[in-house]
């Protein structure tokens, strides 16, 4: 994970995107896939400011894809 230089990367794909929350939940979900590839992460914290409806779903999204990659690489 490259870390903070990618803020304007990841504030250009919102601001190009037709649907700028869901594209917010995309970046959530690859967010945290990314992490989850790091040793020694357990987890991760989700905060969704003025959009607390979304958690359940980016935790749906980021669950199914972490599972489908550990048995990928497994």
């Amino acid at each position: 994970m490259s870390g903070y230089e990618r803020l304007d990367d990841l504030i250009a794909r919102m601001e190009k995107a037709p649907d700028p929350v869901r594209e917010g939940i995309r970046i959530c979900v690859d967010l945290i896939a990314e992490l989850a590839t790091i040793p020694g992460i357990a987890g991760v914290h989700i905060m969704a400011p003025g959009n607390d409806a979304a958690i359940p779903e980016v935790i749906a999204e980021a669950k199914s894809r972490v599972q489908k990659a550990a048995v990928t690489s497994g």
